[in-house]
């Protein structure tokens, strides 16, 4: 395996499901305004064309990726 690529024909075995919301959140994300919050999140690599119908929508177009960075 290269490092950071899963192989087209593993990506459906992949569980990208999230764990139980830890209850300590609650405190955080309560929906009341704090402030100037920073909140920072991506993928290792946005171009992954084999990625198009499994992890980003359907005829998701290559510069797209690229746009949302």
């Amino acid at each position: 395996m290269e490092f950071g690529r899963v192989p087209e024909d593993e990506l459906t075995n992949i569980d990208f499901s999230l764990p139980a919301e830890p209850t300590f959140n609650k405190a955080i994300l309560n929906g009341k305004p704090t402030g100037d919050p920073k909140v920072y999140l991506g993928c290792a690599k946005w171009g992954r064309t084999e990625w198009v119908g499994k992890i980003y929508p359907p005829k998701t177009k290559e510069k797209i990726f690229y746009s949302i960075m």
